[in-house]
């Protein structure tokens, strides 16, 4: 629809389609404000989805529990010193 439509419409619905109670600026003046207003609160969104594919060739994992467990023990031994002393 384009602002000429727009604004035959508007007049059909404000019961003034002679033009004798509003004028062209002040009926172009209200649809833009209302436009704006409408992208205020419904603003265009958009939505990009993205695929990312990847050969994996070789893998490396490595584990930290061995280290974890040695403090584990060491903290084990530390309270059992204390303790005694």
């Amino acid at each position: 629809m384009n602002l000429t439509q727009m604004r035959t419409k508007i007049r059909y619905e404000l019961q003034d389609t002679d033009g004798d109670v509003w004028n062209l600026n002040e009926l172009d003046r209200a649809v833009e404000k209302s436009v704006s207003l409408m992208s205020r609160l419904i603003p265009k969104r958009s939505i990009a989805e993205t695929t990312i594919v990847l050969d994996i060739n070789s893998e490396a994992f490595s584990s930290h529990l061995d280290r974890f467990n040695k403090l584990i023990k060491l903290h084990q031994e530390l309270k059992k010193v204390s303790h005694r002393l």
